[in-house]
């Protein structure tokens, strides 16, 4: 007889690989065991399929019910639940969506799914304080050289070739306006995803916004994210760019 672990990885194994070694131990009374099994196949790729359409709705809506469901099968299949809270789930589903051949024609399916994901990540991130302009001012001057600035834990960035802003936008279902998009017109963009209160909100950033939150986001000090600006966009106004960061109260209190 098998050990209650190794039973536990066995059906684990036959629900998402279809592997047979646990058949012998699964009692069939009217049922194949095989036809067991498959019952909690099916059960748990659509559960988890379900879960994927709750945190990718935009994906949903531009590709249909059919599409996305053989898209999130696929992904169920390769890449299953490690953890036991569904709201973790997801995370490699736009990696999932580039390596998918059907959804070829469709080149940016997997940064709008990039963007959903980090607004989920972002609803879900912890509360911290935020560093405001006047608490910076009241830093001791001998604490401004190599000061490191700590983005929110609800900051996430994202940079896209494509204008996925405004797919995300017109594909909500309240959008008033033309929900047409440009695809080859429209530029890319940069955004920073942030909650303010219980909304998140997507800011869209410079060039040279975005280099810098990028270098703080790598543990680099203010001076060298100023820099990693600048070398983004020659010419930029670090002034202005950093105090509209600041307002946006992306950083969190030391």
């Amino acid at each position: 007889m098998p050990s209650l672990r190794e039973i536990q990885r066995g059906f684990s194994a036959a629900v998402f690989e279809q592997d047979a070694a646990l058949r012998p131990w699964v009692r069939e009374q009217g049922l194949t065991a095989e036809r067991r099994l498959a019952i909690y196949r099916n059960n748990t790729f659509l559960g988890l399929a379900e879960a994927l359409k709750d945190g990718f709705p935009v994906v949903l809506r531009l590709v249909g019910a059919e599409f996305f469901e053989a898209m999130a099968r696929r992904f169920v299949a390769e890449r299953p639940p490690r953890g036991g809270c569904l709201l973790d789930y997801g995370g490699e589903f736009a990696d999932s969506i580039a390596a998918f051949e059907p959804a070829a024609a469709l080149p940016y399916l997997p940064d709008v799914a990039r963007l959903e994901w980090a607004w989920h990540e972002s609803f879900h991130a912890a509360e911290a304080p935020v560093l405001g302009v006047a608490e910076l001012a009241a830093l001791p001057l001998e604490r401004h050289a190599g000061l490191r600035l700590r983005l929110q834990p609800s900051a996430r960035l994202l940079e896209s070739a494509w204008p996925v802003l405004r797919i995300f936008h017109v594909n909500q279902p309240d959008y008033p306006g033309d929900p047409s998009v440009e695809l080859y017109r429209e530029t890319g963009c940069r955004l920073l995803i942030l909650r303010d209160a219980s909304e998140v909100v997507l800011h869209p950033l410079s060039v040279g916004e975005y280099a810098c939150l990028e270098a703080l986001g790598r543990g680099s000090d203010l001076d060298g994210a100023l820099a990693a600006a600048l070398d983004a966009e020659p010419g930029c106004n670090l002034a202005v760019s950093l105090a509209r960061l600041m307002n946006l109260n992306v950083f969190r209190h030391p």
